[in-house]
This record gives C-alpha cells, sequence and structure tokens, in this order.
C-alpha cells in the first residue's frame, strides 16, 4: 500500500503522515519554514503540514512531469513541453516557457538559495 512516512536520517523514528487516497508519489519537497511538505501523484500537486494533518490539492493536472518551489513561487512542469509558475497555492497561473522538449526536471534558484547553498530540485 502507497504511503508517505518521516523518519531521521539513520531511519529510525519512522512516522506515517499519509495513507489514504494515495497511489503514487513522486518530488516530495519539503518546506521547512512553513512547516509543510509537497508532492506529485498521477492527478496534480498536493501539500500537507509536516505532521500529514490538513492535506490539500494545489494543482490538478495529470500531465506534470515534475516541480518545484521558492519562498514565493511553485513552478511545474508538462508532458507536452511546457513550463508554469503560480503561486503556491496554484492560483496566478503563468507559463513561462513552451515547445520544450520534455522537461523533466526543474530547478528554482533564488539569490538567498544560491547565497545559502540551498536548492528547489525536481
Amino acid at each position: 500500500m502507497p504511503r508517505i512516512m518521516l523518519s531521521n536520517m539513520d531511519g529510525t523514528k519512522k512516522r506515517l503522515l499519509i495513507s489514504s487516497d494515495i497511489k503514487c508519489a513522486y518530488d516530495l519537497v519539503f518546506d521547512l519554514p512553513l512547516k509543510k511538505f509537497y508532492w506529485r501523484n498521477s492527478w496534480g500537486i498536493e501539500v500537507s503540514n509536516l505532521d500529514g494533518s490538513n492535506r490539500k490539492t494545489v494543482l490538478e493536472r495529470t500531465s506534470i512531469t515534475g516541480f518545484a518551489l521558492t519562498n514565493i513561487y511553485l513552478y511545474w512542469s508538462e508532458a507536452r513541453g511546457t513550463v508554469y509558475l503560480s503561486s503556491r497555492t496554484g492560483s496566478s497561473q503563468v507559463k513561462i516557457a513552451s515547445n520544450l522538449q520534455t522537461p523533466h526536471l526543474v530547478k528554482a534558484y533564488t539569490k538567498n538559495s544560491l547565497s545559502q547553498g540551498t536548492l528547489a530540485q525536481l
């Protein structure tokens, strides 16, 4: 049965976060300052609190091939070669690139993430 679990880096203290209505989970991205995590599934992108509560669908699209987050935006690519950005809630969607060769990897860098050595990656 598919599920999303959280543990320490050494595998101890395993906790079940999501176990219902999940067929698959790809591209798990943690937003530690806001204590949330996002994941892609076969019907879109979802978000939940780090304890598994307050689960919501951010985007309902079946063609998403990957996504990344910054502190303001959500970026995602689709199988037909298009990349979009929106607010982190999925509103105000804007196409930022099209006619690409099936993008599967999206990385989002901010000035702060470069200076701190962190990045959001698909």
